[in-house]
């Protein structure tokens, strides 16, 4: 398989995290913000903020079962809604529960997703290709969350 095929066959999972990494970016710096407004304190923001990373953590060990019984489509389409849901929900309800709940399973969502894509570059690249895809995936993804600051400085 040359270069040109392996990156054909990958361009799905990274436009993919594009969006994701763009929206995760964009909104993270923006809940903390939004949090503040609302009148929570900095205590409060800071438990919301490691639920978030707590989630991370857990779905990056936990999530594993789910996408090998499921497979990777299956299991993207599972984590994407959970949360494109988790992240909806949380702007209905302003209560500091429902906003730990749902930014930990946002951030259990989003491990998942990280592994799914990333599990995705390795099977669809060679040893030779592996280096180039990673580099790719990684300048993609922290570009895309750096541009989103630029979004998130316009609204604020």
């Amino acid at each position: 398989m040359t270069v040109k095929q392996t990156l054909l066959l990958i361009l799905t999972p990274i436009v993919a995290m594009c969006v994701l990494s763009f929206g995760n970016g964009y909104f993270t710096t923006f809940s903390a913000i939004e949090l503040n407004s609302l009148g929570r304190s900095n205590f409060m923001i800071g438990i919301i903020s490691a639920a978030y990373f707590f989630g991370m953590t857990t779905g990056s060990y936990f999530s594993q079962t789910t996408i090998m019984r499921v497979g990777y489509i299956r299991a993207f389409v599972l984590f994407a809604s959970l949360m494109a849901i988790s992240t909806l929900i949380l702007g209905i309800f302003k209560d500091v529960t429902v906003w730990i709940l749902f930014r930990f399973a946002s951030g259990y969502a989003l491990a998942a997703l990280f592994l799914i894509v990333e599990s995705w570059c390795i099977l669809s690249s060679e040893k030779k290709n592996r280096g180039l895809v990673f580099s790719l995936y990684l300048f993609v993804y922290y570009g895309t969350q750096a541009v989103s600051m630029f979004i998130l400085a316009s609204h604020c």
